[in-house]
């Protein structure tokens, strides 16, 4: 039984060098950027808010719409995509995981 778990740590070790490695590899042929526009995203959700809006009765309540800023804001930054989907007029932020949820609140975000 050591045996087995002895070779699959061997294994695994082996395993994470590797990708290591290509990763490493894959950076210096192909360096990635991403440049997030915080306005676009804003504007994106202002103009979500305002068509749902457009068809409501006099009487009906304002939509609450809902950003999504789970995965790190898939990868855009957490705390800046929420901060631009409220200044959108997101009334909800939505995360997948607990700790997400703490991020936003730790940093001021209580919607």
């Amino acid at each position: 039984m050591s045996t087995d778990l002895s070779n699959a740590a061997s294994n695994s070790a082996r395993n994470a060098a590797m990708l290591e490695a290509n990763y490493a590899r894959a950076l210096s042929v192909y360096p990635g950027q991403v440049i997030v526009d915080l306005k676009a995203l804003r504007d994106n959700m202002r103009t979500l808010v305002e068509r749902v809006s457009q068809d409501l009765q006099p009487s009906q309540n304002a939509p609450e719409v809902m950003g999504v800023v789970k995965a790190d804001g898939y990868g855009h930054g957490l705390v800046p995509s929420a901060l631009a989907a409220l200044a959108g007029g997101a009334t909800w932020l939505g995360t997948a995981q607990p700790y997400e949820a703490l991020r936003l609140r730790a940093a001021g975000i209580d919607s």
